[in-house]
């Protein structure tokens, strides 16, 4: 074999080792990249979760802190006891009686989220109200009385030891065409002028505990 055939099989070999190395290279580059990248990934996820880790201490202070202002905010609301119908208007009532305000009418209001529903909307508004720890009361009244013992009324109802807010206040001059009253004549009704007819919404909320699984705690 000549020197120049040894010398062009010598270097294909070379170039054909070189080829094969150069591709190995690439190859192993191309892993290493894609190891690079997972390594990268897991070290943003393993800062993230320091990071959150971090914040566990202020978070729990931030809970307990929010579930003491829910338990100051529920020790002034009322019980589920004291606002039912009866037990409602008694308390306003017992507000009313000292200052000769009559109350005509008392009914509850029928919020937006009240209203008669579909089976499937009711079964996912009672899915959302489980969810929440407050419940509204409202009831609209209708009265009679002058106004100064109305507004004396008004602050009576405000500064009960438990909440009541006042709302939706109309006032109107008496009639006395409106549903007269047993045993009151036509003079009764004209010595009352100085009365008005009066029309309010009185709204309360109640506190649900939760458990801490989310539903109501079975501690009343």
């Amino acid at each position: 074999m000549s020197d120049k055939r040894r010398l062009v099989i010598v270097g294909g070999v070379f170039l054909g080792l070189a080829g094969g190395l150069g591709t190995l290279t690439y190859f192993q580059y191309q892993k290493n990249t894609a190891y690079n990248e997972k390594i990268a990934v897991k070290q943003q996820e393993a800062g993230e979760a320091k990071r959150k880790i971090a914040r566990i201490p202020a978070l729990r202070q931030q809970a307990q802190e929010l579930s003491e202002q829910v338990d100051r905010y529920a020790s002034i609301l009322p019980k589920e006891r004291e606002v039912g119908h009866d037990a409602f208007v008694e308390t306003i009532a017992r507000f009313a009686r000292d200052l000769k305000i009559e109350i005509l009418r008392a009914d509850p209001v029928e919020r937006e989220d009240k209203l008669p529903m579909s089976a499937a909307a009711a079964k996912m508004a009672t899915e959302k109200a489980a969810k929440r720890a407050f419940s509204e009361h409202s009831y609209h009244f209708e009265l009679v009385g002058d106004f100064p013992n109305f507004l004396k009324f008004v602050n009576k109802i405000e500064n009960w030891d438990r909440f009541l807010a006042v709302e939706e206040i109309e006032i109107r001059p008496f009639a006395a065409s409106n549903e007269p009253r047993v045993g009151q004549d036509k003079e009764i009704e004209a010595a009352k002028r100085s009365e008005k007819n009066i029309e309010l919404v009185v709204t309360t909320y109640t506190h649900t505990p939760r458990a801490r699984s989310g539903k109501p705690s079975e501690k009343q």
